[in-house]
Order: structure tokens, then C-alpha cells, then sequence
């Protein structure tokens, strides 16, 4: 019977030395007596490494083969690897479990070829079947024309989907590691290297007393989800969704505390009708005193068709169209709300005292945007998978994000936002930073960052394998890291989260000048006047503040 470990379509010597003898003299892995061999006019037999070269069109037959048979047994699905091809989760178990066996057996050794490469601690998906919500996961990447891509969790943003793409994005790629100042070796793996190192040295800097607390992050978010499906009557991955379609660009104090507005909009007041507290959100009023509470017709005027033509004058209920939902549920809550104060989130996911900003007033709510908002009304009214994996749309910490939520212990999902490219780099970066951009695939800013005479290049993302920027390389560090230190890839990611935060807090990434003696440290290890190390040092020498949850 196939197995994963029969194919690497990108590499088929590769795939074919995995048959035949193994180092050390032993038995290969597969039964070679299928494999094509040749002979030459001497009749000496050649290897099927040979045979690449001799024979490209018997290759190419025989590998179709292994693939159509592979397909046929669940382990492979998506066309050629190039197509957006990959394993199955069955076939990265399966692999996984043939390997293992031969290592144990000493036929099979770590370097054994590409399956060696791919399964090894630094690449493999490690993925739990057994973990609580792992059947609710989704696809972390949206290969193109791959038109089962919503129903299934087996396309994920890791290291051998990024071998795979080809094109102008590799170039892009190439082109933007070159731009981070401190990489010394700006090759896809010296780029992984590096952010290893800072992420491990992170690591080993947050302090103990609250570091157990934040490898709990997503059980808590889990916890959370839970807690929201029993109180709204839905399942509990309607709610994950609920909480990643609202989490982008907002903290995940405020992101809980709109998912859980929205989610009882949606079970309680779907029959509510229009009424004068709605309209006097959307209008303003005016006080006797003549005191004027703007609307968000003053606010927020672009709203102003959607709000004509879809939402006055109807009930919650009897708005199909998720942004008019979404409105609807704006104007609710500005009508209703008895506060817009924000309670801070701990790890296990209980509150603690509100929440407050730098200058110690309290901090008020921050809703996303109407597309977000609507994103997380479909997911409620419709959890199908399906439907979920549409509403989490194409970025891949989103998706990521989802996935840990739901099923936090699946093992190889990884949420890299804003933040954990910030850690992985070891700077006080933000949002609008063109490193965080091509960390995540979205657009870099036009000004500064795209005018003058050295402009960064173009957002770069690979359709046929579904990848955005280069948010495979952070997560493959990430998951490189954690087994280094026996733990998840999604606990590593929320310990150095927290530590990336308490060493450049809000204040600290708007320092001008703080943010320019961290870069011109990285340019002098770029200039070979500083080594890492001298970098790292000096860096997490500035203290780790503690979280605001952490003394509660």
C-alpha cells in the first residue's frame, strides 16, 4: 500500500531513494520490487537515482502512479505540490508512524532523504487527532482552484508549503529578508535562525512567576468559547469563530468582550424590534441643557447607504446581509450598553479589574469593522465548517488563530500577528511597520515605505499554494523553538506575546528614539560590528515588564 513516505513530488530522486537498501545496510522503508529500473547496454542494473536522469518520462509515470495511489488512500490530496498538492493529515500520521518505526528499528536514519527533511522536529506538522475540537479545525492556507479547500483542515502554512511555491513571490521573498537589518544570512533558513535565536533567548528572559500563566492563553480562549456556547445555545466552534472573526487589530481584552455583545445580539434580540433607541444612535440627540451625543450618521457617514437601504426600521431578525447585521448590532449597542468599559482577560480565561489605559483612565471598548462584525454574525447563525472556514478569510493568523482557539492542544497550528513578529525580530514593531507586513501578507504602507528612491517591494503572496508574505518562515521558527523546548508551538507563541509586550509596551513602539537605537543594534550586527548575542543582550537588558493580569 502507498504511503506518504513514497512521495516528494518536488524532488522525485528523493522519494525514490527512500526505496531500496537504507543506511546501514538494512531494508529500505518501502518494497522496492515496483520501482522502475533500468538497464544499460552492459547490463549492469542502475539505481533509480540514475534513473531520473535516464529515464525523466518512466520517473514521471511511476510517481504518478505512487501519487493516484496515495490519493486513492486518503494520504495525499490537492494535485501536484506545486497545484497546492500536500499530505493528508492521514498521510503526515501515517509517514510519521512508518519513520518512526524504522528508526527504532535502525532501518531508517535522520538524515534518510526528503521524508527525513520533512518529518524531522524542525518541519513536521506534529498534529493530535485525539485534542479536544481537533475535528473543528480548518485550512491555515487557501491554495487556488482547489475547490474542496473550505471543507477540509489538511492545507496548512508550514516550511514544505513554501518549498513548493514558485514565481515572483520567492523573489519578493529574497528581496524582503534582505531588508530586515541583523539577519546576517538572508536565505529562507538563515532567516528562520535568526528569529529562532531571538525567540529562544525571549523565552529564556520572561520571567517564571507568570510564565506558566501565559502558556494557558488559549485553553482560557478555549474555556471562553465554551462558556459563550452554553449562555447563547451554539456550538462551541460558532463561538471560536466568533472571537478570531472580531480579534484583528484588537486586543484581546476588547476582542472578548465584543464577541460576547455580539453573541447575545445574535440569541436575544434577532426579534428587537426598530425603535427609537436605535434611531437615536444612528441620528444623535440633543440634550435640554443642548448637550450633542453625535451619531454615527455624524461619525460615520459612509455607513449612511447601508444603513437606507437595509437596516432602519427592521428587526436584527430580518437582515440577511452580515455588514447591515452588523450595523444593526452597532446601533443596538450604543442605544443599550450600560458601560463601555473593558474588564482585562486573564489566561484561564476569568476577569480581572477593567481595564485602563497609559494614563490610567479607563479604557473604552474598541469595535472592529463592519466586515469583521458581519464575519462573526454568519459564523453564529451558520457554524458549518464550511461556512466558518469562508468567514475566517485569507489571512493566516486568523485562521491560525481560530484553530488554537478551537482546538488549542491540536499541536501544530501557530497565530503569528503583529506581535509575534515583533518577537521573532526582537523590535518595538507595529502595526503599520513594513516588516509586519510582509510577516503577514498584507500591503505595506505607500508613505514612507513604497515612495524614494529605494522603495520596499510590492505585498507578495503565492496563490497556487495559498501563502501570504512570509508568515511560513516565522512559523516554522516558532514550531522549531518550541520542540526545543518540549512545548507547543501556540505556548510558545503566548509566552514570547507577553514578552515582546512587557519588554515595548504602546509607549515604547511611538519612542522615536528608542525605536532607532534598536534598529541601528541590528544594523551593526548587519555591519559585523556586533555579534547576536551582543544584540540580545543589550535588548532584553532593558526588563520584561510583568502583564496587567499577572497581579490579579
Amino acid at each position: 500500500m502507498p504511503s506518504l513516505l513514497d512521495l516528494d513530488l518536488d524532488n522525485p530522486g528523493a522519494s525514490l531513494g527512500l526505496l531500496g537498501n537504507a543506511p546501514g545496510g538494512g531494508v529500505g522503508l518501502l518494497d522496492a520490487s515496483d520501482a522502475p529500473r533500468i538497464t544499460p547496454p552492459d547490463d549492469r542494473t542502475v539505481s533509480p537515482g540514475d534513473a531520473v536522469t535516464q529515464s525523466a518520462q518512466m520517473l514521471r509515470d511511476y510517481l504518478a502512479k505512487q501519487q493516484a495511489d496515495a490519493v486513492q488512500q486518503g494520504y495525499w490530496t490537492g494535485g501536484q505540490a506545486w497545484e497546492g498538492g500536500h499530505p493528508t493529515s492521514k498521510g503526515l500520521l501515517d509517514a510519521a508512524q512508518q519513520y518512526g518505526s524504522s528508526l527504532v528499528a535502525g532501518t531508517a536514519a535522520p538524515e534518510a532523504g526528503a521524508a527525513a527533511s520533512l518529518l524531522s522536529p524542525d518541519a513536521a506538522p506534529k498534529l493530535n487527532p485525539s485534542a479536544l475540537g481537533f475535528d473543528d479545525r480548518i485550512s491555515t492556507r487557501l491554495p487556488s482552484k482547489t475547490p474542496d479547500v473550505h471543507d477540509t483542515a489538511d492545507y496548512t502554512v508550514d516550511l514544505p508549503a513554501f518549498q513548493s511555491a514558485q514565481g515572483p513571490y520567492l523573489g519578493r521573498v529574497a528581496e524582503a529578508l534582505d531588508r530586515h537589518p541583523g539577519v546576517t544570512d538572508t536565505s529562507p533558513e538563515g532567516f528562520i535562525s535568526h528569529i529562532s535565536d531571538n525567540l529562544q533567548a525571549l523565552w529564556d528572559a520572561v520571567p517564571g512567576d507568570w510564565k506558566a500563566g501565559a502558556m494557558n492563553w488559549y485553553n482560557g480562549a478555549r474555556t471562553l468559547a465554551e462558556q459563550m456556547a452554553d449562555k447563547y445555545g451554539t456550538s462551541v466552534r460558532a463561538q471560536a469563530a466568533n472571537l478570531a472573526a472580531l480579534s484583528p487589530q484588537r486586543m484581546w481584552d476588547h476582542n472578548v468582550e465584543q464577541a460576547g455583545r455580539v453573541a447575545d445580539a445574535v440569541a436575544n434580540h434577532a426579534n428587537t424590534p426598530w425603535n427609537q433607541g436605535l434611531e437615536d444612535a444612528w441620528n444623535g440627540t440633543v440634550a435640554p441643557d443642548g448637550t450633542v451625543t453625535p451619531g454615527f450618521a455624524q461619525t460615520n457617514p459612509k455607513w449612511q447607504p447601508l444603513y437606507d437601504q437595509m437596516v432602519q426600521g427592521k428587526s436584527l431578525g430580518e437582515i440577511d446581509d452580515p455588514q447591515a447585521a452588523a450595523l444593526w448590532i452597532r446601533l443596538h449597542d450604543r442605544a443599550t450598553a450600560d458601560h463601555q468599559n473593558v474588564p482585562i482577560v486573564k489566561p484561564d480565561g476569568t476577569t480581572g479589574d477593567f481595564l485602563t489605559n497609559n494614563d490610567g483612565t479607563p479604557s473604552a471598548l474598541q469595535w472592529g469593522n463592519l466586515g469583521a462584525i458581519g464575519n462573526a454574525v454568519s459564523s453564529l447563525r451558520d457554524d458549518s465548517l464550511a461556512n466558518i472556514s469562508s468567514n475566517m478569510g485569507d489571512a493566516h493568523k486568523v485562521r491560525n488563530f481560530y484553530n488554537n482557539i478551537v482546538s488549542p492542544d491540536a499541536g501544530h497550528d501557530v497565530t503569528i500577528d503583529t506581535h509575534a513578529i515583533a518577537a521573532g525580530l526582537l523590535r518595538p514593531l507595529g502595526s503599520s511597520n513594513p516588516e509586519v507586513s510582509y510577516g503577514l501578507g498584507s500591503p505595506v504602507l505607500r508613505d514612507p515605505y513604497r515612495l524614494g528612491d529605494d522603495p520596499w517591494p510590492t505585498t507578495m503572496d503565492n496563490a497556487p499554494a495559498g501563502l501570504k508574505g512570509i508568515y511560513p518562515l516565522y512559523a516554522e521558527a516558532y514550531r522549531r523553538v518550541a520542540a526545543a523546548n518540549g512545548v507547543l508551538p501556540r505556548q510558545l507563541q503566548s509566552v514570547t506575546w507577553e514578552g515582546i509586550r512587557g519588554l515595548y509596551n504602546d509607549v515604547d513602539r511611538r519612542n522615536g528614539p528608542l525605536i532607532q537605537g534598536n534598529t541601528d543594534l541590528w544594523k551593526a550586527v548587519s555591519d559585523g560590528n556586533a555579534t547576536p548575542d551582543d544584540a540580545r543582550a543589550e535588548i532584553l537588558g532593558r526588563g520584561i515588564r510583568p502583564p496587567g493580569w499577572a497581579g490579579q
